[in-house]
């Protein structure tokens, strides 16, 4: 079964949160028309990949009663399984609130690349042009030690990010969200910077 996360990005204005993501145009069938969906800061279907994103994502979350949710992501909760009234007091289940300044503590207490070591050139070709999404072929500074000259010309000092850790999707995520709230304050001549968060939904 597979896993959604979807990503929106909300920020407190006047005293009121409101989500800053875009409407985006979907195109439907005949019968259903085109309409309007909020587009999402950040998704991903991999709970392989994706995995301890959400998890470290879920760490960084606080606790937040439903009523405290923008009206523009309330919409969207039309969806789940259970009303807004019988929901617990504070959303749990499948809903986290994240404040936007955690991520950026995360993402600034890891600078560099998750992972280095001796790669094999050709491996590295083949990350580096999207070929493979793995890093393989690496060897210990022991085992480099003992090639002869010319087989170590095939290999090189190389520093990757793991394709199954967090580090990477909360740049992408930190990134996307920070863009969005750049653009939503030039747009409405805010000058003072926002209060921000990430709203992670699992379905």
């Amino acid at each position: 079964m597979s896993t959604d996360y979807c990503i929106y990005t909300e920020a407190k204005i006047e005293g009121e949160w409101h989500c800053i993501d875009p409407l985006t145009l979907r195109i439907g069938n005949k019968s259903e028309g085109n309409r309007y969906r909020l587009s999402r800061t950040y998704e991903n279907g991999s709970r392989s990949y994706f995995g301890s994103a959400a998890e470290k994502l879920e760490e960084m979350s606080v606790k937040f009663r439903f009523e405290d949710l923008s009206e523009e992501f309330k919409r969207i909760c039309e969806g789940w399984t259970q009303e807004p009234a019988e929901l617990p007091e504070y959303v749990e289940r499948n809903c986290y609130v994240i404040p936007l300044q955690s991520v950026k503590d995360a993402v600034a207490d890891f600078p560099g690349k998750t992972n280095h070591g001796l790669v094999h050139k050709d491996c590295i070709a083949e990350y580096e042009t999207g070929e493979t999404r793995e890093i393989y072929g690496e060897i210990t500074p022991q085992e480099y030690s003992e090639l002869d000259p010319e087989a170590k010309k095939v290999y090189q000092y190389y520093e990757w990010d793991d394709s199954m850790h967090w580090l990477p999707y909360l740049r992408t995520i930190l990134s996307r969200a920070v863009s969005r709230l750049s653009m939503f304050e030039n747009d409405n001549y805010i000058f003072d910077s926002l209060q921000a968060r990430l709203i992670l939904e699992i379905s």
